[in-house]
């Protein structure tokens, strides 16, 4: 957000690789700012194809959070 409003850049979107939470981060942290922030993330098809996704708002984005985390396969890290 600093190199942003540095640079003079007043839009910007995060798509983390099938994860949400540094997004709606950077969602909250733009409030009040110049720097605004689009919703977004990265998902994988089957077919191994990467999609950028973006949502209008972070309620729409924390509801494509949760069918990411309740597809993602159930391994221990």
């Amino acid at each position: 957000m600093e190199q942003a409003e540095k640079k003079k850049v007043n839009l910007i979107a995060i798509t983390d690789h099938e994860a949400i939470d540094h997004d709606i981060l950077a969602c909250k942290l733009s409030k009040g700012k110049l720097v605004k922030v689009i919703p977004g993330v990265e998902l994988t098809t089957r077919e191994e194809v990467h999609l950028l996704a973006y949502f209008p708002d972070i309620e729409s984005l924390w509801k494509m959070g949760e069918k990411i985390k309740n597809s993602l396969p159930k391994l221990e890290n």
